[in-house]
């Protein structure tokens, strides 16, 4: 029966500091998005709260990119954040920036950011954690279609009214002949006018 109380004892030594760790609050916020498909870089701010009643020490970090075309520089967090939280204390600052390579579609890509630490220099447990998500939008235009090219369909699409107006008309009145050929032709000369004159 004596082994009991040893086993019990050091079972609780080992869940109660993990359980005051949890009490770890990360919030990361992007820092705005990155075009595609030349790619950027975007950094991620935020705040590490320990509203724990135990100090914390911040000794590293474990991230998840969504590829390979992500790359995640977590330096200016290490240069920049405490060496430990206490009691009720919050770091707000930079976390890490990614850089977003060439080549990208355009989209939503999503990552995660954990805070590793512990009751001492030499601990590793994750604190706490908190999802990223980077947005790459598209620069790429829709290339308007040219002034010389707008000519060129309509004498094509003028064209081919008239030739329709005379296939039409064979074996109809003459009178049917000139308005639907002649009127469509005045219109088509008229904007063919006008476009010539936008490209002089």
């Amino acid at each position: 029966m004596t082994p009991k109380p040893i086993v019990i004892l050091a079972f609780l030594a080992f869940v109660l500091p993990g359980s005051a760790f949890a009490a770890v609050i990360l919030t990361l916020v992007s820092g705005g998005q990155v075009p595609s498909p030349q790619g950027g870089t975007v950094s991620f701010t935020g705040s590490l709260t320990n509203s724990s009643p135990d100090l914390v020490f911040l000794n590293g970090d474990v991230n998840i990119v969504p590829s390979a075309l992500f790359a995640l520089d977590d330096a200016v967090f290490f240069a920049e954040a405490p060496l430990f939280l206490s009691p009720g204390e919050t770091y707000s600052g930079l976390f890490f920036n990614i850089t977003v390579a060439a080549g990208v579609l355009p989209g939503s890509y999503v990552g995660s950011f954990t805070v590793q630490g512990g009751a001492d220099s030499n601990s590793f447990d994750d604190l706490a954690t908190s999802e990223f998500t980077v947005v790459a939008t598209s620069t790429q235009a829709v290339p308007e279609p040219s002034t010389g090219s707008i000519l060129f369909l309509t004498l094509l699409l003028c064209g081919s009214t008239r030739i329709v107006g005379r296939i039409y008309n064979l074996g109809h009145p003459k009178s049917v002949k000139v308005s639907s050929t002649a009127q469509s032709g005045t219109l088509c000369d008229a904007e063919s006018r006008t476009l010539r004159r936008r490209l002089s």
